[in-house]
Parts: C-alpha cells; sequence; structure tokens
C-alpha cells in the first residue's frame, strides 16, 4: 500500500465540505436575504458554488494525484 500524501487528505476533506454545502440549513435563509453574488440571486449563487468547488478540487485531487502515483 502506498503513502498517502498529505495535499490529498487536506482536499478530500474540503470535497467533503463542498458536498455537505449542497445541502446546509443556510439555504432556508437564503430566500429571505437579496445580495447579488456575480448577478446571480444569493440562492442561485450557493446552490453553483459547490458543483464548481467540487469540480476544482476534483481535478486538482486528479493531477496531484497522477503525479504521485504514474502507474
Amino acid at each position: 500500500m502506498e503513502k498517502d500524501l498529505p495535499i490529498l487528505r487536506v482536499l478530500r476533506i474540503l470535497m467533503l465540505i463542498s458536498v455537505l454545502l449542497t445541502g446546509s440549513p443556510f439555504l432556508l435563509f437564503a430566500n429571505k436575504i437579496y445580495p447579488m453574488i456575480l448577478g446571480m440571486p444569493f440562492f442561485l449563487f450557493w446552490s453553483v458554488l459547490p458543483a464548481i468547488l467540487l469540480t476544482i478540487l476534483c481535478a486538482i485531487y486528479a493531477v496531484i494525484a497522477n503525479k504521485a502515483n504514474p502507474d
């Protein structure tokens, strides 16, 4: 078994947090406020943010994991 890099553990934790953001109770309050973030209402931004964040984190994870284990 190969040794796991600490950065990969951190990336996995960040990915888990990103997934948990999709169903957070914070969304209950999102319809009650009306800021615009990047031209989107807050609720839409909060719904799109985890998907974008997870995509970026998965890409970084794949690059680092492939460099660590070039099988």
